[in-house]
């Protein structure tokens, strides 16, 4: 027996493009089926599996600027000779603008969580950020609030292939956002791959007292902010940024450290990370200068 139990999601943006879960039992059977979701066929695009049937949302002429509650979804099997209904309704909502993202820079590895301030965010499941030139895109995934409307994080796509070494680009970036055009969702504002940090990599023989702060050296280490940066000693021990100009950091282990205990020196950003070498703490020490990068 063809069982109807739910669909997903229940709402979506008015230009559609929407891809709509719908699950149940026995969904193969028959040989046309029509989907009705809001008042408007949904179109299946995928084969009918058992259990689910995946359509994908129309067009719908919004007159008004808030979102609209309609009737929810009607499966009909073998022209209409057997109708399901499942009464939750589907919401159409105005379609997402993008006005701002923080920061409008990035690094060449990507990884940099961004900020991006709109409307209608949460419309939309599975929102993505697009970064492209006349050669090639790349995208990464975005995170949108089920509360906030005007607010999701966007994961910075890698673009190796676009950045020589030391070189700034500026980049186009959109948002692909279920069926509303790309060129209505496109950054307002210009967007920056900046070059990546460069640190000195520190001596074998580095030791440093248990009461001292860790000093790095280096160029273009300020190129993101400092909560962008995360310093670790071993695993999973971090280090707090305590200075941080262009080419100097200076952290404070998390917690207490005893003499003799020697860690990693990890720096990240984004997806940027690189293993700078050994510390050794001693009772009393003092900091052996960083040598260049080899």
């Amino acid at each position: 027996m063809l069982e109807v139990t739910d669909y997903f999601p229940k709402v979506g943006p008015s230009a559609g493009g929407t891809e709509v879960r719908i699950t149940g039992n026995n969904l193969d059977i028959g040989d046309n089926v029509t989907v009705i979701l809001a008042h408007q066929k949904c179109d299946i695009f995928t084969s009918r599996k058992i259990d689910e049937i995946i359509c994908v949302t129309a067009n719908y002429d919004m007159s008004s600027n808030a979102s609209q509650s309609l009737d929810g979804l009607v499966l009909r099997i073998d022209n209409a000779t057997n109708s399901y209904l499942i009464a939750q309704n589907f919401t159409y909502t105005p379609n997402p603008t993008i006005q701002s993202i923080y920061p409008g820079k990035g690094l060449k590895h990507g990884g940099v969580a961004l900020e991006v301030i709109g409307t209608w965010l949460n419309s939309v499941q599975n929102p993505k950020i697009l970064f492209q030139n006349d050669e090639w895109s790349a995208s990464g995934d975005c995170k949108n609030s089920k509360i906030n409307q005007s607010v999701m994080t966007c994961q910075q796509p890698s673009v190796l292939q676009s950045v020589a070494q030391g070189g700034h680009v500026l980049l186009n970036v959109t948002f692909v956002m279920d069926g509303v055009p790309q060129s209505s969702l496109q950054l307002p504002d210009p967007f920056f791959i900046k070059p990546d940090p460069v640190f000195r990599f520190l001596d074998d023989d580095l030791t440093i007292g248990t009461n001292n702060y860790i000093l790095l050296k280096g160029k273009n280490l300020n190129v993101l902010e400092q909560q962008f940066y995360t310093i670790y000693l071993g695993r999973s021990k971090v280090c707090n940024i305590i200075i941080f100009t262009e080419d100097l950091i200076e952290c404070s282990p998390v917690g207490d450290v005893e003499a003799g205990q020697i860690f990693e020196i990890t720096v990240t950003v984004g997806n940027f990370s690189e293993v700078l070498g050994n510390v050794t703490y001693v009772k009393s020490g003092k900091y052996n200068e960083n040598k260049f990068p080899r």
